[in-house]
């Protein structure tokens, strides 16, 4: 039995008291924390000793998740970085597309008109963004689809290790709150 006060960003200790115990029964692995020891939510705080087969497949399943994670975040940064290249396109394009929408209306013979000259170098900037587009459009397929694909394999790897935490779920005592562990009896 580890009982864990409530310990809030208040002065006032014991807000919330829990006794915890095991679900059955076995031979402890470790020692549970010391009397004073601060515990966060879902931190292990005692657990009985489990196959070897099952503990490898727990630290297996923690792996994977991690890998996961940092392949899904990799993805993500490939794919944010080109959003952001797509974004500061859109921009050049939409800024010469309202130059040319200034320009257009101004009569080329006028005094005060615009050259004809500005107004091919407006075109071809406009031009040259909508390319750049183009290709910028297909390089991000790749990256979508990694995205899309590292997300299930990080959600597979979590249903995966949730499944092989429920199956020890007795065998393992986590703080049901952030707290300060009063005392330990086993």
């Amino acid at each position: 039995r580890v009982p864990i006060f409530y310990g809030g960003a208040s002065a006032v200790l014991p807000a919330r008291e829990e006794w915890l115990t095991f679900a059955e029964s076995g031979r402890l692995d470790g020692k549970p924390p010391p009397a004073d020891t601060r515990v966060e939510v879902g931190t292990i705080v005692a657990s009985l000793a489990m196959p070897p087969t099952v503990g490898k497949l727990l630290v297996r399943a923690r792996g994977a998740v991690v890998k996961s994670e940092q392949q899904y975040n990799a993805a993500s940064k490939k794919l944010e970085n080109l959003l952001n290249e797509r974004e500061a396109l859109e921009t050049e394009r939409n800024a010469a597309e309202a130059k040319l929408k200034e320009l257009l209306p101004k009569s080329v013979l006028r005094q005060g008109g615009v050259s004809k000259r500005d107004l091919e170098k407006w075109k071809r900037a406009k031009v040259a963004a909508n390319k750049k587009l183009t290709k910028l459009a297909q390089r991000e397929r790749k990256p979508r689809t990694d995205v899309a694909r590292m997300e299930r394999a990080l959600k597979q790897a979590q249903r995966k290790l949730q499944a092989i935490e429920r199956r020890v779920g007795p065998k393992v005592l986590r703080a049901p709150f952030s707290g300060v562990v009063i005392d330990s009896k086993l």
